[in-house]
């Protein structure tokens, strides 16, 4: 996935997250935040 990918469905998810918890835990199910600094694991 490029960049640009990663960004826009990061968004997605935040603005149809219910709240703050809700967002940060579909963005871990989808691959979309790393661990401490570390890419995503959607592009890995």
């Amino acid at each position: 996935m490029s960049d640009d990918q990663v960004h826009r469905a990061r968004i997605a998810v935040a603005r149809n997250s219910l709240d703050s918890e809700d967002c940060r835990e579909l963005l871990d199910m989808l691959g979309l935040i790393g661990e401490g600094g570390d890419p995503p694991p959607v592009r890995r």
